[in-house]
């Protein structure tokens, strides 16, 4: 489980980073 958690945040990551960039 900690795999696959750690996998869907890596996924996630750059998305989060796009909106938190696109915000500033």
């Amino acid at each position: 489980m900690g795999a696959e958690r750690g996998a869907e945040l890596r996924t996630l990551e750059p998305v989060l980073y796009g909106k938190f960039e696109a915000r500033y």
